[in-house]
């Protein structure tokens, strides 16, 4: 089990500053569902991570992290459907 906690966090951090990489240098716009995807993933596996090591303020962050990420989709897939 600690394998698969370090596993997300280090993958969360890899998501997260490639996400924040394509973002910030306009490789995707943030209505791009795949950057908000990535912000899912790295939100909720540095999120579990924190969690599991007590880090409960940064576990919250995280979970906030990843409820802007789904709302920015569903405006998004709004947005497509009119």
């Amino acid at each position: 089990m600690d394998f698969l906690i370090h596993f997300l966090g280090w993958s969360g951090v890899v998501g997260l500053i490639a996400a924040y990489t394509a973002s910030a240098w306009g490789w995707l716009s943030v209505k791009d569902i795949r950057l908000q995807s990535a912000n899912i993933y790295a939100g909720a596996a540095l999120g579990i991570n924190a969690y599991a090591f007590g880090a409960v303020p940064s576990a919250i962050t995280n979970t906030i992290w990843v409820l802007i990420a789904i709302g920015s989709i569903c405006q998004t897939l709004r947005r497509r459907i009119r």
